[in-house]
C-alpha cells in the first residue's frame, strides 16, 4: 500500500512491457514533496524516490509517461518552487535527470502522454495549453489555441489522432500530431471534462465529464449519446432523407420538449459548412427541406444541437 505515502495529484502507470511493474507519482505529506516509487511485484512492495531531494518550499509530480519498450525509462512532470520541472529516469529511477522546460507554459502539468510508435514525440497538457515536444522532452512547442488542458489521449492505433479535454471548452480533436484541432463538443458545451478513454475497435471517444456524466463520441459518425438516464430518456431522433443526396434532402427531427433547436451542416473533420435553421422548435416531428448549393461531393454530418442534447449523422453528397 502506499496509500500513507502519497496524497495528492500524481499519475498510476503500468509498465506496457511487464504489467506486475506499477509507477506511481504524486505529492508526499507536508511539506509537499516531488515523490516517485516503483513496484515490480504487483504493488507488493515499493522503491521510492525524492527526484528533487527535500527543497524548503513546496514541489509535486503531477504527470508520467514510460517509454513504451524500453522498461527502465520514465518521465515525471511536476513544479518545484522557481515553477514547472520534468524529471527522467533512464536506469529504473537509481538516478533522475532534470530536463529542461523550454517552450512550456503555465504553473502545473494536467497530463503527459507519449508516442507509442515514437517515443521521441511527447505531449504535455498544461492549464495554458497543450505542449508538443519531438525531441525526448528536451524542449517543447505549444500546439494549441486553448488552455485549461484536463486530458490527453492519443489513439494507439493511429498516433497521428490526438485527443485533448479541457475544463471549459469541451474536447479538441487534431488529426495531424497536434498541428491543426478542431472542437468536437457537441452536446459537452462547457462542462469539465475530467478523463477520456478510447474504443479502437468500435472507434469510440468516451468523456466523463461533471454531473457524473459520461459521453460516448463516434469517431466515423460524429453521435453524441449521454449515458446519464436522465439526459437518454430525452434524446432527440435524426434522419436524413434522399440520402445519398444529389441536389436537396429533408432532414428530419424529434423534440421531446418545446427548445431552441439548430440544424447544422459540418464537414467531416468537424468544420461548420453551413447552419440550415436556428429556430425555437415546438415538441413533436419536424421536416427542414436543405439545397445543397455549391457543396462539393464528399461525407458531411447533419447535426441537431438542441438543449437536450446534440446529435449528429452522416450524409453522402454525390
Amino acid at each position: 500500500m502506499i496509500d500513507d505515502w502519497f496524497w495528492d495529484g500524481g499519475s498510476l502507470q503500468l509498465d506496457p512491457n511487464n504489467p506486475n511493474t506499477v509507477w506511481a507519482c504524486g505529492n508526499t505529506t507536508g511539506p509537499d514533496r516531488f515523490a516517485v516509487a516503483r513496484s515490480t511485484n504487483g504493488g507488493g512492495s515499493w522503491t521510492r524516490w525524492f527526484p528533487l531531494g527535500t527543497p524548503s518550499g513546496n514541489t509535486g509530480a503531477e504527470a508520467m509517461v514510460l517509454h513504451p519498450s524500453t522498461s527502465n525509462t520514465a518521465w515525471v512532470a511536476g513544479y518545484d518552487t522557481n515553477g514547472l520541472v520534468i524529471m527522467k529516469t533512464i536506469n529504473s529511477g537509481s538516478t533522475w535527470s532534470n530536463l529542461s522546460t523550454t517552450g512550456l507554459g503555465g504553473d502545473h502539468f494536467t497530463d503527459m502522454v507519449i508516442d507509442p510508435g515514437n517515443p521521441q514525440i511527447l505531449y504535455a497538457g498544461t492549464n495554458t495549453g497543450v505542449y508538443k515536444s519531438t525531441d525526448g522532452a528536451q524542449s517543447f512547442q505549444k500546439v494549441s489555441n486553448f488552455s485549461f488542458v484536463t486530458d490527453l489521449l492519443i489513439n494507439p492505433e493511429n498516433t497521428t489522432e490526438i485527443y485533448a479535454g479541457t475544463s471549459n471548452a469541451g474536447v479538441f480533436a487534431s488529426s495531424d500530431a497536434g498541428t491543426t484541432w478542431s472542437n468536437m463538443s457537441w452536446g459537452l458545451g462547457s462542462n469539465k471534462v475530467y478523463m477520456l478513454a478510447i474504443d479502437t475497435q468500435n472507434n469510440f471517444l468516451y468523456a466523463g465529464i461533471s454531473e457524473n456524466s459520461h459521453y460516448k463520441i463516434s469517431l466515423y459518425t460524429s453521435i453524441e449519446e449521454s449515458t446519464y438516464s436522465t439526459v437518454e430518456a430525452a434524446l432527440p431522433v435524426l434522419s436524413v432523407s434522399s440520402n445519398p443526396c444529389v441536389s436537396s434532402a429533408n432532414i428530419d427531427f424529434s423534440l421531446s420538449y418545446s427548445q431552441q433547436a439548430t440544424i447544422a451542416i459540418y464537414s467531416i473533420s468537424g468544420r461548420l459548412v453551413e447552419t440550415v435553421d436556428s429556430s425555437y422548435f415546438q415538441a413533436g416531428t419536424h421536416s427542414v427541406r436543405w439545397n445543397r448549393k455549391q457543396l462539393p461531393t464528399g461525407v458531411y454530418l447533419v447535426s441537431l444541437h438542441s438543449d437536450e442534447l446534440s446529435v449528429s449523422t452522416k450524409m453522402i453528397l454525390l
